[in-house]
């Protein structure tokens, strides 16, 4: 459910109002913050056009990089609001990034939900799915957007079983259809 930057340039001016550029898809953003020091494990609330997210800044010193790590708010009302009602989140240790059509067409990709990430002994890892497939249908319904992922992942079940249809790049360079059924569980 988080956009990564890596290396994103930084300049803060005096209200704490970071300017940041996104270099994938080539604009600018705003970071509202508490410190002028991006150092550590910072949290801030930042907007992109009409759409509010939060940030998570990680410093890594010996690497002398900095990552930062964003989520819509729109994505987390399901989760809040499940939380809320006392109902369980679900999860499949998915971490990724909307493919916008721009991503899609520059870069000659599939749209989807790119997977960043595949968390350790999580049931998409048990299913198989990893870093670099592109999520693009859960159930035969299809998918584009993490918003879109999130949603249909949180109307499930903990213990029901999902179909995720990936796009996998084969030996010869071309995206197939990989399906991979995968057990949602209780986060």
């Amino acid at each position: 459910a988080f956009r990564t930057w890596k290396d994103a340039p930084l300049q803060c001016d005096q209200r704490r109002v970071y300017e940041c550029q996104d270099p994938a898809r080539g604009h600018s953003f705003r970071i509202y913050g508490t410190s002028r020091d991006l150092v550590g494990a910072d949290v801030y609330v930042g907007r992109e056009g009409d759409h509010l997210y939060l940030y998570l800044f990680l410093d890594h010193e010996e690497e002398k990089s900095c990552v930062i790590r964003a989520v819509s708010v729109a994505q987390l009302g399901t989760l809040l609001e499940k939380l809320s009602n006392g109902e369980p989140i679900c999860y499949a240790g998915l971490i990724g990034t909307t493919i916008s059509q721009i991503q899609s067409e520059s870069r000659d990709i599939p749209g989807g939900v790119y997977i960043d990430r595949v968390e350790s002994n999580s049931p998409a890892m048990v299913a198989g799915v990893q870093s670099g497939d592109i999520l693009h249908r859960i159930n035969g319904e299809e998918i584009t957007t993490m918003r879109e992922y999130s949603i249909r992942l949180q109307s499930m079940k903990p213990g029901q079983q999902a179909e995720l249809t990936v796009y996998r790049k084969n030996p010869s360079g071309e995206y197939v259809d990989v399906e991979l059924d995968v057990l949602i569980k209780q986060k």
